[in-house]
């Protein structure tokens, strides 16, 4: 069964998978991601990174319920 990161991948903006987590060419990613806007989910997969999915929320509560709101529209979908 695939992973949940796995089951946003392309379903959410992605991060092309050849940018590790936590350098700076992550953060040049995510910037053109926004340039484009397509930001407006507040959520980023990572494809090169294993559980890799950041998600923008004023608080820790927000964030789980935006991304149980993405793990609910994406669950029945199989994964790229």
């Amino acid at each position: 069964m695939p992973k949940k990161w796995e089951k946003f991948k392309h379903q959410l903006p992605t991060a092309r998978d050849n940018i590790p987590y936590g350098t700076p060419d992550l953060a040049l990613e995510i910037e053109r991601l926004n340039e484009n806007n397509i930001l407006k989910s507040k959520t980023i997969n990572m494809a090169y990174y294993q559980d890799g999915v950041i998600s923008f929320k004023n608080n820790m509560k927000d964030k789980g319920d935006l991304l149980s709101h993405h793990w609910s529209k994406f669950s029945h979908k199989s994964s790229c």
